[in-house]
């Protein structure tokens, strides 16, 4: 069993303390580690470094590397010559490590970005994985992802749907069959989901393995399964072989349109920090002499430089986010809008 680290993304949704350059997963966004380091540690207390692996952009390479810890093998990093969405990512990393390993080996795929706090849910998680592992070694789904159990109507993320039979069965994380993928719901689909109980937020943690990926691709791929078969013999990939493949993410490209997927439900405090207004929630209110509001509250800064002085007057629930990239000041209730910021100031 192998778990890869996916940390390809860009977090352009947390500008100005998310970059190009130093995007969220490879920075201390909530105290002094890097999610991603994060995220290997909590993967290490269960598994060993020779099943750990990381994706990453060629762009962050060196910023990976002086990250990871010296136990772990830097031959198991895999370099993305360029971002082209979680499809060729996936795909084509799960080539070249079952090209070192076996076709039939359990690769389980993970975010950099998750912010798990408890000890228990972390062990609650790393369950979950090995229980991915074994039930793809016994062939019973082709692909397997997380479900977690809502504690609220998110409109943030997409949702899973198994029986509503099965909804009953979250305290015992047992694997059951996804019976459907769901957008990103309003408002009122979202409270019709946390009402139903058997729709859970989407995890993102494909797992799969090599064989099972093969045949899928056969069947709703076939011109690019030469390309990946080419990756396999190689035990590795360029430019050229990302060229080949679409813009797309798994889930629309294979997930949805598989046939046997599985979900293992979880229910634990999960984050995926991806926007302003999730950070906020986690942020102290104004604590130092520095930071002052008159007629507000719950004003939140999230400051490089600790010794600037912030005043917030008449106004409430604001954010100032202040980095040497940028200055920020924003309605948490509008944190998707910030992609546009980073995408207006790109290159700049």
């Amino acid at each position: 069993m192998q778990i890869i680290i996916s940390c390809g993304g860009g977090g352009t949704r947390l500008w100005p303390v998310s970059t190009d350059k130093h995007p969220k997963q490879l920075i201390p966004l909530l105290d002094d580690q890097s999610l991603m380091l994060k995220t290997y540690n909590r993967v290490r207390q269960t598994f060993s470094p020779q099943q750990i692996w990381v994706t990453v952009n060629y762009n962050h390479l060196d910023l990976v590397k002086s990250i990871l810890p010296a136990e772990f093998n830097q031959d198991q990093i895999i370099v993305e010559p360029v971002k082209k969405d979680t499809f060729a990512a996936i795909t084509l990393a799960s080539a070249i490590i079952a090209s070192k390993t076996s076709q039939d080996e359990p690769l389980v795929f993970i975010p950099s970005d998750d912010w798990i706090e408890d000890e228990n849910d972390i062990k609650v998680l790393n369950q979950a994985l090995h229980s991915i592992g074994q039930s793809l070694e016994e062939k019973q789904f082709d692909f397997i992802t997380v479900g977690i159990k809502p504690h609220a109507p998110s409109t943030q993320f997409g949702y899973l749907e198994i029986d509503s039979m099965e909804g009953e069965k979250i305290e015992n994380g047992i694997i059951t069959a996804v019976k459907s993928f769901k957008e990103k719901p309003d408002e009122d689909i979202a409270i019709q989901y946390l009402q139903a109980g058997n729709y859970f937020w989407h995890k993102h943690n494909p797992s799969l393995t090599y064989s099972s990926l093969l045949k899928n691709m056969q069947k709703h791929w076939p011109q690019l399964v030469p390309v990946l078969q080419d990756v396999y013999n190689k035990q590795g990939f360029d430019l050229s072989h990302f060229d080949l493949f679409p813009k797309l993410s798994l889930d629309y490209a294979i997930l949805e349109k598989a046939e046997k997927i599985g979900m293992v439900p979880l229910d634990i405090k999960w984050s995926d920090v991806g926007t302003w207004d999730t950070v906020y929630g986690y942020l102290n209110n104004l604590d130092n002499e520095n930071q002052i509001e008159i007629d507000g509250q719950n004003n939140k800064v999230k400051l490089e430089n600790s010794t600037l002085k912030v005043a917030f007057v008449g106004i409430s629930n604001l954010l100032v986010v202040q980095t040497e990239s940028g200055l920020l000041i924003l309605d948490p209730s509008k944190s998707a809008e910030v992609k546009n910021v980073s995408a207006h100031f790109k290159g700049k």
